[in-house]
């Protein structure tokens, strides 16, 4: 079924560097709140930097959409929920703009609370680059004709950004889809995805785990039905025994303790991310969490970042406050407050590993994603995006970059008055706000050489920025234990450290009379900690080596999956014996070896193998008995990246198979063999 939109005169000679999208309710007047309203939509692709709605669309769809937000919801210039439909009302998956198929989409309207109109995508791309997932996003123009007849150029909307709406999908939030036959163990443990947030018309809340919780997925009409009790009652015993325990006497206890059911690293770095931005609605507004299959709370994805960053909003705007000072003060991201409760996060800030973790995290990251350098170059990418069209958006809706001194909760900044201001202003924010959280934290130590290779007696330097002392170890381990008391195994620095051979150095400051600010609004613990600072050096590279990878095995007569027979076969290429203890893969297969495993030494030209299937395995090879152990996980039959490390995580191999390499090894019972075992790992 063809999709055709007239356009006026007008319109036919609009141009933009911007992808345009343009909706068409066909004079269904204005778009509602509340229920969902049909709508025909189009997109088009800049050629040769050029946008025109006179190009060949990219896309033409039947589609559905209403108004979406909250405070927001009836600006002027709303924001969409968009779900693209086929020509029967079922969803249709679509890359709409490049981004990975799907159905449901949002239109975020960015509004008077960002002229810089980037804070969604500056947030959501930093959660990305720290390894969580965020929304994709494409900046798009809009036009919307809710009147009927020809599109025109009056139907100009502005500049939206699209984004992935949070779903329960293989590209955005990752778990397993709970069917309504999913009841009984395992399958009853997930996924769930959820929401602390207001609740949708029609809609109530459950309560769990001490607080209010929208349940988004399973559907919540679904979910509350008598045939998935089993799953309704599962998910409020889990997460009222995980705040059980973590306001129980054992709660720090690594091992039954809230760590059992939290992804702490996640919760850290959700946590950490809300922190950055000053975001003065995290975690009790559009704040998401999810539960994988057999898995713990994962807290996120983010969302929502308008009032962020130094916003019109005015309580983010001094970035060198942990809460604002202003109205209702916002979140208290550390403690219980009037605003809000924050009855988890307020309890694990209690514990000083907690918080350790935080300053571990926050200082690693601050090399990488929160360089000031990195942050700038995200604002300054997504800025030029949006740069050339951003007048006409000020011409259409009014909001204008601001200008002269503007002083909120003592902090005072001047503007230009211009767009490249506001670009200038954000940039500035995020340097305070760095430097204000590098202020309260002990600084970690520096080291004199960069991790990898380096040549046997080399003299390894560290230094502080900040008064303390220096304690490292060669093994990996942390000079720190928890609880935060000295390792016996940690060295005070004293003078320069000879690597005479391959060693994992971890480093911390330490200084009892540091102190970080504290109390209402603040992190309720000090630390007398730096951060981590670690690096590998090797001297020689371990020579354990992959010789075979049986990655898509023939299928078998009996019945069992192929992937069943899968196995990976590691030589000791070297001149000595191999203790295998701690060498592990990095990526492709979970496996490490284990001082109590089957196989623990290889003499020098000795083998080992992995298997997927001890039965499978042997039922198939009977005469190998030299197997290490069985791996979790699968080799992909398509290819995939493998990396072995050694005990120490120095890098042993990091490579790609593909299955183009040789089709005989792709499921006809052929393996990938090592030509040469003596060739030198650079060459793979």
């Amino acid at each position: 079924t063809g999709l055709y939109f007239a356009l006026t005169p007008e319109a036919a000679h609009f141009v933009t560097d911007l992808p345009v999208l343009v909706l068409h309710n066909e004079g269904g007047g204005e778009v509602p709140a509340y229920w969902d309203q049909p709508v025909l939509v189009q997109t088009f692709e800049p050629v040769d930097g050029v946008t025109s709605l006179t190009n060949r669309p990219t896309l033409a769809s039947q589609a559905i959409f209403h108004l979406r937000g909250s405070s927001t919801l009836f600006y002027p210039k709303g924001s969409f929920f968009l779900e693209t439909q086929d020509e029967y009302g079922f969803d249709r998956a679509v890359s709409l703009l490049g981004l990975p198929d799907e159905s449901d989409w949002v239109l975020y309207a960015p509004n008077n609370f960002e002229p810089v109109l980037i804070h969604n995508p500056v947030a959501f791309e930093l959660s990305r680059q720290m390894g969580q997932y965020a929304s994709r996003t494409r900046f798009v123009v809009v036009f919307l004709n809710t009147t009927g007849g020809a599109v025109h150029s009056s139907h100009y909307h502005g500049i939206y950004v699209l984004e992935e709406k949070i779903k329960v999908d293989r590209d955005r939030v990752a778990i397993d889809k709970l069917g309504p036959r999913n009841l009984q163990p395992p399958e009853v443990t997930g996924g769930y995805l959820l929401s602390v947030d207001r609740s949708a018309p029609g809609e109530w809340q459950i309560y769990a785990g001490d607080q209010s919780l929208n349940v988004l997925d399973p559907d919540f009409w679904e979910f509350i039905s008598p045939e998935r009790a089993p799953q309704y009652d599962y998910l409020q015993n889990y997460l009222d025994t995980f705040f059980n325990v973590l306001t129980g006497p054992d709660w720090r206890d690594p091992v039954s303790g809230y760590a059992a059911y939290l992804d702490v690293p996640a919760a850290i770095d959700h946590h950490l991310h809300g922190v950055i931005t000053f975001n003065v609605d995290a975690l009790r507004l559009s704040g998401y969490l999810h539960k994988p299959r057999e898995g713990k709370i994962v807290m996120g994805p983010v969302w929502d970042f308008d009032r962020t960053q130094g916003s019109t909003d005015g309580r983010d705007f001094n970035p060198r406050l942990w809460r604002s000072r202003v109205s209702d003060r916002g979140t208290d991201m550390f403690n219980a407050s009037g605003t809000y409760q924050n009855p988890w996060y307020s309890r694990l800030f209690l514990d000083i590993d907690f918080w350790q973790g935080w300053v571990d995290r926050y200082q690693w990251l601050r090399d990488s994603t929160l360089s000031t350098s990195n942050v700038h170059a995200a604002i300054d990418a997504l800025a030029a995006q949006v740069r050339t069209e951003q007048p006409r958006e000020v011409l259409r809706w009014g909001i204008r970059p601001r200008a002269g001194p503007v002083t909120v909760d003592g902090y005072t900044h001047s503007f230009s008055g211009t767009y490249a201001g506001e670009v200038d202003w954000m940039k500035t924010w995020y340097t305070e706000r760095l430097d204000f959280i590098d202020d309260n934290l002990l600084a970690r130590p520096r080291f004199s050489l960069p991790a990898g290779p380096v040549a046997r007696g080399a003299l390894l330097t560290l230094a502080a920025d900040e008064p303390g002392t220096i304690y490292y170890t060669l093994d990996g381990s942390d000079p720190r234990l928890p609880g935060g008391e000295l390792s016996r195994a940690a060295r005070r620095y004293a003078e320069p450290i000879e690597l005479s051979a391959n060693a994992h150095v971890v480093a911390r400051n330490l200084n009892p009379q540091h102190r970080n600010q504290t109390g209402p609004g603040a992190p309720p613990l000090s630390t007398s900690w730096s951060g981590r600072s670690a690096a590998v050096y090797v001297v020689e590279t371990p020579p354990l080596i992959i010789t075979e990878i049986m990655y898509h095995p023939a299928g078998a007569a009996g019945g069992d999956a192929d992937n069943e027979f899968e196995f990976i076969e590691l030589l000791n290429r070297g001149s000595e014996p191999l203790a295998l203890p701690g060498f592990q893969f990095a990526d492709g297969i979970n496996f490490s070896f284990a001082g109590d495993g089957p196989i623990t030494e290889l003499a020098p030209g000795e083998r080992v193998v992995l298997v997927k299937n001890l039965d499978a395995f042997q039922s198939r090879y009977p005469l190998v008995t030299r197997i290490g152990g069985v791996y979790s996980g699968s080799l992909d039959n398509a290819g995939e990246r493998l990396s072995l490390v050694g005990p120490l995580l120095e890098p042993i191999l990091d490579f790609k198979y593909n299955n183009a390499w040789y089709r005989a090894t792709d499921g006809l019972g052929f393996s990938l063999v090592l030509r040469d075992e003596s060739a030198a790992m650079t060459t793979w």
